[in-house]
């Protein structure tokens, strides 16, 4: 309380300011049931980038296998190799430029080993002679610095490893459209191989022609004319291929042996 007349000491001019104040902030805040700031204050604290706990997917690498390496024998027609401890390794190709699945000729005069095995040193299943036809299995390997073939001959009989020669001297040559003999009787416009060791080319069917060249095993002609029946005997007239030379002779012998066999 005031006493009139009198100003009030400095004292009690502070107090009454600070009342003042105190009021204007506590009105407005039981007016509105809470005290709160009207912005928000932001945090000193800088953000953190959180990890997440569970790793992100990432795309998985493509692997590419490696080709495990086979031996023929396996049965994967193709592979070649080397053959050394057991272990085949591929090689890009021989000096004989033959083809897995079809034919090869031998070509050198003194006829071809079929091995048991791609070696000098293995037992040799079969001696097969000049012009001979096979079958290429498999290859081409490399042992002993040669390079080998599985092959195997037309009828199936024999099957085995051969060299396919020397740098200079190729034992084998590639033989895709050489022809092959059927169990059939001959028609005119074949081409046929002569079956047996020695066979009679006559100027007329029959036993009375005359015999103007005797023909020797393996030799291959074309059929012009034929069948005609003559002596017990079934005749064709035969030219060989590129030559003037041609005649009539029989297509099988007494004892039902095959004289002339067709190629195809």
């Amino acid at each position: 309380m005031s006493i009139p007349g009198k100003s009030p000491s400095p004292m009690a001019q502070a107090w009454r300011l600070m009342v003042l104040l105190l009021a204007g902030l506590l009105v407005p805040a039981l007016a509105c049931g809470t005290f709160t700031t009207r912005f928000p204050v932001e945090s000193a604290v800088p953000e953190v980038n959180v990890t997440p706990t569970v790793p992100l997917p990432t795309s998985t690498p493509i692997v590419i296998p490696t080709p495990s390496l086979q031996l023929a024998e396996e049965g994967n027609p193709g592979l070649g190799g080397v053959l050394s401890d057991n272990i085949a390794q591929r090689i890009p190709r021989s000096a004989v430029d033959l083809e897995v699945g079809e034919r090869a000729r031998i070509v050198t005069p003194a006829g071809i080993n079929v091995r048991e095995a791609a070696s000098v040193d293995s037992p040799v299943v079969q001696r097969l002679s000049f012009g001979t036809l096979v079958e290429v299995l498999d290859g081409p390997f490399q042992s002993e610095d040669l390079y080998w073939w599985q092959v195997a001959s037309l009828n199936g009989q024999v099957q085995g490893m051969v060299a396919e020669g020397l740098s200079n001297e190729p034992w084998l040559e590639p033989a895709p459209d050489a022809l092959v003999p059927v169990d059939r009787d001959p028609v005119v416009g074949d081409r046929v191989r002569v079956s047996i060791a020695r066979l009679n080319l006559r100027s007329a069917p029959g036993l009375n022609g005359t015999i103007v060249e005797v023909i020797v095993e393996g030799s291959e002609f074309t059929v012009l004319e034929g069948p005609l029946e003559r002596d017990g005997y079934t005749w064709y007239r035969v030219r060989l291929p590129g030559d003037s030379l041609n005649g009539w002779c029989v297509d099988r012998i007494q004892n039902d042996q095959r004289t002339l066999t067709p190629l195809e």
